[in-house]
C-alpha cells in the first residue's frame, strides 16, 4: 500500500506519479506508478465506491495505490486504486 496525491511521471516511464504527504523530516517521496488493463479503479465520496478508470485519476487527487514493487522496471505495479 502506498498513499498520496496523483501528480504526472514526466518521463512516462510507469504512467503516473504518487507524491507522498511529508514525513517527519519534511521530505515527500515520489512513486511511479504503472498501470495495466487489469488494474481496478474506484473513487470514494462519502458514500459507496464506484468504479472508474484510471484515466479519470486528476493529479493532486488523494489516493491508496495496493499492489507490488517491480524491482525490474523500478515502477510500483498497481492492481487496485482507491481515490478519493
Amino acid at each position: 500500500l502506498i498513499g498520496g496525491y496523483i501528480g504526472i511521471n514526466p518521463d512516462n516511464s510507469c504512467g503516473f506519479s504518487l507524491l507522498s504527504a511529508e514525513d517527519e523530516n519534511g521530505v515527500i517521496s515520489d512513486f511511479s506508478i504503472a498501470t495495466d488493463a487489469d488494474t481496478k479503479a474506484f473513487l470514494v465520496t462519502g458514500g459507496p465506491s464506484s468504479p472508474i478508470t484510471v484515466s479519470e485519476l486528476a493529479a493532486g487527487q488523494k489516493a491508496d495505490v495496493y499492489g507490488d514493487e517491480n524491482i525490474g522496471t523500478s515502477c510500483f505495479d498497481a492492481h487496485t486504486i482507491i481515490a478519493y
